[in-house]
């Protein structure tokens, strides 16, 4: 208040604090704006008027506050945490769906599930996710703890909590990120909901509430929320300090490489009333029905490259519908400098080979010879790409054989390198002229590993030669290999 007249910061034994406001006589309080630190935070607030008789009566109730700016609005709608709008186009929007009617005795456990690979940071989440929890008791965690000497010990207060279900392995007997969350996955006990996070990751308050209640307002009977969560990084003394000014974020496949993984991005959510369609799954964020971790086994054999649109090709072929969700509940550490599993296992180029022959096959082969963890059997492929706005499928001609071309790297004429970003490949026709290029990012074939790499979708019907262009890191190029197209 402008003159100052607060007073209070007391705290009663049932644990709520309080502050109390005057007022000149014949003013009434509109709104409350409540600036929340991002460590600790109310997730209720309780405005009381005192009466002519002396009681205090309450005027409203505000529920779901997070950190940082909360606008509330004593005769309208409260503005939990603001989310920045597209500045452009303004979409049309949708309104949300009538939520499903929860029953206050209805099972609403959650399977939090995490792979955690020499991770510091996965005391603190577990942690904060208890703290933030409006139900910690409903909630169960599925760990996959692959530890080193460092991180060996750190959950050893938890062992006898019946909550959690935790396998551990040391680091060096692990075989990849893929490898560990389908450990977590055999974890599941019939829970209804589960979600699947990183194990450097913070969560809002009620996280576990309002990701069921926005799970439950798309009235779909296997919805799937996903999306990469907007970060928080750990400021010098030690706090964890929350970007709250990103939005909410969709994804968008920013591209399909020729191994068939793919190159995803995040950009504003056209429209927050309700979860909208995602094209692909973000792995350190899914919120779904827990039957998922039997409908849609995660593939140990996919190492880490190609996780995710994996991933959401065998969920949306099962039946499940990709959404974003429109309110941001959990926030991830990107600038983490923990290790990494291909920091420790020379195995790493190998294993990318046998994850993007796995992906061929998914997408261009046999995928019933993966068993259950081939292709769904509601939807179709291409059913998938339409909604996704991609191309898997081997392209093909009027006889259904498939177009595609393979090119040869010439490995004895570029440097070996750790430091390549991608192989540019131009070609050219009889004159020299540029009719396509492409670019090829497969760790394998950056590291030479591979020297053969079969191309789709690149027209190239009057080139007759194909030049190799390495390109590193720091955006310097190396010396240009030259070869014959037709030989191939």
């Amino acid at each position: 208040l402008d003159n100052g007249a607060a007073w209070g910061g007391r705290c009663d034994t049932d644990g709520r604090f309080h502050m109390t406001m005057t007022t000149a006589a014949g003013v009434a309080v509109e709104s409350v704006n409540l600036d929340q630190s991002q460590t600790h935070w109310a997730r209720t607030l309780d405005l009381e008027a005192l009466g002519d008789a002396g009681a205090w009566q309450l005027v409203r109730r505000f529920d779901q506050l997070g950190p940082g700016q909360n606008e509330l609005s004593v005769f309208g709608q409260p503005a939990v945490v603001p989310q920045r709008q597209p500045t452009q186009r303004q979409p049309t929007q949708r309104q949300p769906t009538q939520p499903r009617s929860l029953d206050m005795f209805a099972d609403r456990r959650i399977l939090v599930l995490i792979a955690s690979y020499r991770d510091c940071e996965l005391p603190k989440t577990i942690s904060n996710a208890l703290a933030q929890a409006a139900y910690p008791e409903h909630v169960r965690f599925g760990i996959c703890h692959q530890h080193d000497e460092v991180t060996e010990h750190q959950l050893d207060q938890w062992i006898d909590d019946p909550r959690f279900s935790i396998v551990s392995v040391p680091h060096a007997e692990s075989h990849g990120c893929c490898w560990a969350r389908a450990r977590t996955f055999e974890l599941f006990d019939d829970e209804p909901y589960m979600l699947q996070i990183d194990a450097h990751t913070r969560f809002a308050a009620r996280w576990d509430v309002r990701y069921i209640e926005m799970l439950e307002s798309t009235g779909l009977d296997l919805p799937l929320l996903t999306s990469y969560p907007p970060s928080y990084t750990i400021a010098d003394d030690g706090t964890d300090e929350y970007d709250i000014e990103a939005g909410v974020q969709r994804l968008v496949i920013e591209e399909v490489r020729d191994d068939l993984t793919t190159m995803q991005k995040t950009d504003i959510a056209p429209d927050t009333a309700a979860p909208g369609p995602s094209p692909s799954i973000a792995a350190g964020q899914i919120f779904t029905r827990g039957r998922f971790c039997r409908d849609v086994a995660y593939d140990p054999g996919i190492y880490f490259a190609g996780e995710e649109i994996s991933l959401a090709a065998r969920a949306f072929t099962a039946g499940y519908d990709l959404l974003y969700p429109n309110e941001n509940l959990i926030w991830h550490r990107y600038d983490h400098e923990f290790p990494k599993h291909w920091d420790d296992h020379d195995s790493h180029a190998a294993s990318h080979q046998a994850a993007s022959d796995r992906l061929r096959t998914l997408f261009r082969g046999d995928s019933g010879s993966l068993g259950r963890f081939g292709l769904g059997s509601v939807r179709s492929l291409a059913a998938f790409e339409h909604a996704a706005g991609i191309r898997l499928r081997a392209p093909q001609d009027s006889n259904g054989a498939d177009t595609g071309l393979v090119i040869e790297i010439d490995r004895t004429g570029i440097e070996p390198r750790d430091d390549y970003l991608a192989f540019i490949v131009l070609f050219l026709d009889d004159a020299g002229h540029e009719v396509a290029r492409t670019s090829i990012h497969a760790p394998d074939v950056l590291s030479l590993a591979r020297g053969s790499v079969p191309l789709h979708d690149v027209a190239t019907n009057d080139a007759s030669q194909y030049m190799i262009i390495p390109r590193r890191r720091d955006n310097t190029l190396g010396e240009a290999t030259l070869r014959d197209l037709r030989s191939t």
